[in-house]
């Protein structure tokens, strides 16, 4: 695409003037750009889906990993306010079942035990996939304003270069016009003197 950019502006830099004196028309420059408007225009909306695909991951798995937590930290919680007062009620009760405090202990030990892999999942969902999902979404949104702000200043230079190209031609018609005129001026002097 750059060559054929250079082939363009060389094309309209060497193109004589023809009998009328007009340039025979030239490819606009954005006729050789890789992504015209309409394919930049569709690769921002995919890459708008994207980021809101990924906004509501993000979204869901935070509302799961807080869900997680609180779940984990209510179940030790209860766990821890519950063991002290039971070991006192198996032990204050005559004729106490061991059993029955066994039993009940390895119930609130399981409880614990599911809050503690409660936070454990909470740990690893925010560790392996929310905090990374964050920091990638972060850095895509970064990049496409960079690339976008680096795409407005390619298209301001673009303007810039083709409006000096069109200078550029404009003096050249001018010049070689004078010159054809000089010449005709010049060749009908030698005409009149012979």
């Amino acid at each position: 695409a750059e060559s054929s950019q250079h082939d363009v502006l060389l094309g309209a830099m060497t193109t004589s003037p023809s009998e009328s004196g007009a340039i025979a028309p030239q490819p606009r420059l954005s006729e050789g750009r890789l992504n015209p408007p309409c394919q930049v225009q569709k690769l921002e909306q995919q890459s708008d889906a994207q980021l809101d695909t990924c906004g509501r991951l993000v979204a869901v798995l935070q509302k799961a990993t807080e869900a997680l937590n609180s779940c984990g930290v209510a179940l030790q919680r209860e766990v821890a306010s519950s063991l002290p007062p039971l070991s006192s009620s198996f032990t204050s009760e005559p004729g106490g079942s061991h059993d029955s405090e066994e039993l009940s202990r390895s119930i609130l030990v399981a409880c614990e035990n599911l809050g503690a892999v409660l936070l454990t999942i909470a740990a690893v969902l925010t560790g392996d996939l929310l905090t990374p999902l964050v920091e990638l979404r972060r850095t895509v949104h970064q990049e496409r304003q960079d690339l976008k702000q680096e795409l407005e200043r390619l298209e301001q230079r673009e303007v810039m270069c083709c409006e000096a190209m069109a200078e550029s031609i404009s003096r050249k018609e001018k010049v070689s016009g004078e010159l054809q005129e000089r010449l005709q001026q010049s060749q009908a002097k030698k005409g009149d003197r012979s």
